[in-house]
């Protein structure tokens, strides 16, 4: 019986974020052109997926090497293999193993991490939460946190979402990083959640440079239609 109410709140759940996905009604008006964008891809750390062995960037690892996730003020959150932080202190935020409390922690300064409590998927800039599959990284002298960015080709390459519904093509502009400062318009990061390149939906699409793609930043009323979706489609942590 448990399966079943299950099973229809997961088809109901679908319905509606069609039903809000087919409210977005984009105008020619509102679509201002871009540089074609060149995407590539990140995604937040997740211990439990992170093999403790083997090379990583210029170090290889044995398994055995321990290192303690810390906060700012030394209070220690978890010891966990090297290998994981090192990939934690790259991505910068991370999902800790149930056995570790399941906790998500975000890079705060000088290898140390604070506990995420609402921003359960990370934290990007000017506070705003990392949304799975909707957030762009990039240079915000170009891209300013708060815009909405909309690429065409992810609405027609029809991606279905691990929650089952297809992508709207939207992006809301919530993260940068050091690699984006100076590089212009054209360079962007879209946000996979946990998914390795295996997983990776917007790369089983090719959707990844040196592929470029059209995308029009939104103003006006289709803007805020877009985001009016996007707060539906991530109510705790819009």
């Amino acid at each position: 019986m448990r399966s079943l109410i299950v099973a229809i709140f997961l088809i109901l759940l679908v319905q509606f974020q069609a039903q809000a996905n087919s409210r977005v009604h984009l105008k020619s008006r509102d679509m201002i052109e871009l540089p074609k964008l060149l995407p590539t891809t990140y995604h937040i750390a997740n211990e439990e997926k992170t093999n403790c062995k083997g090379k990583y960037r210029s170090r290889r690892y044995s398994g055995s090497e321990r290192t303690n996730i810390l906060t700012p003020r030394g209070t220690k959150i978890a010891r966990v293999c090297s290998r994981f932080a090192a990939v934690l202190a790259m991505e910068g935020t991370g999902i800790l193993s149930s056995a570790n409390g399941g906790h998500t922690v975000n890079w705060a300064s000088n290898y140390r991490y604070k506990v995420m409590k609402k921003c359960k998927y990370g934290l990007g800039v000017k506070g705003l939460c990392l949304l799975p599959f909707h957030t762009i990284a990039a240079d915000n002298k170009v891209h300013r946190a708060g815009d909405i960015i909309y690429i065409p080709f992810v609405k027609q390459a029809n991606i279905t979402l691990p929650d089952g519904s297809i992508h709207s093509g939207l992006f809301q502009v919530r993260d940068t990083g050091g690699a984006f400062q100076g590089v212009g318009a054209k360079r962007v990061d879209l946000f996979v959640h946990t998914q390795n390149d295996q997983e990776n939906i917007f790369l089983k699409k090719n959707i990844h440079k040196p592929n470029s793609f059209q995308a029009f930043k939104l103003i006006d009323e289709s803007k805020d239609q877009a985001i009016t979706y996007l707060k539906e489609k991530f109510p705790d942590i819009y």
